[in-house]
């Protein structure tokens, strides 16, 4: 019997923590869907290759950051998170010091920038507030039931963020 596939994706969340506050890497998007918005870097997983190397390899890709020990988040499925067609991604986390860390726009990342990261968690809501340069990202996300004690979120409303990337950012702090 012939099942639809899905396209397999693979994204990368690197954060440090500051004295001034928590940053986030992003890069704005070169090319459709999105273009000019703003993502984690990340993209298509390649014939034969893991999603963890898929992962490391886009990072590189879009970024120049290589050789960082990096863990998982989660697995992200939803229904329309890309307009391109049904499509899972697997994402990943790594906490580095910032002033080592020398991320350049490469490939398809039209530039990549460090957003300072505020947010207010309330019993059933985050919301996000990422300022970088002249760039100021928003995002509302509700948390609508929890999964093995973990906090799922539903964006409500996302603000020059790409896909469903404030949604895999809350998931990177609060799993």
């Amino acid at each position: 019997m012939d099942y639809p596939k899905p396209s397999l994706t693979a994204d990368m969340c690197l954060y440090a923590h500051e004295a001034d506050g928590l940053y986030v890497l992003l890069i704005r998007r070169g090319r459709p869907p999105y273009q000019g918005s703003w993502a984690f870097p990340g993209g298509f997983v390649e014939p034969g290759e893991t999603v963890e190397d898929a992962a490391a390899r886009e990072l590189a890709e879009e970024t120049g950051v290589t050789g960082l020990s990096f863990e998982p988040v989660g697995i992200f499925s939803e229904a329309g998170r890309d307009p391109r067609g049904w499509t899972v991604t697997s994402a990943y986390r790594a906490e580095v010091d910032r002033s080592k860390i020398r991320a350049v726009g490469m490939d398809d990342a039209a530039e990549a920038r460090w957003f300072r990261l505020e947010f207010a968690k309330t019993y059933d809501s985050l919301s996000l507030r990422l300022t970088g340069g002249d760039d100021t990202l928003t995002a509302i996300l509700s948390e609508p039931y929890r999964a093995a004690e973990q906090p799922r979120y539903h964006a409500q409303e996302a603000h020059g963020i790409a896909f469903d990337h404030a949604k895999i950012l809350a998931a990177a702090l609060y799993n």
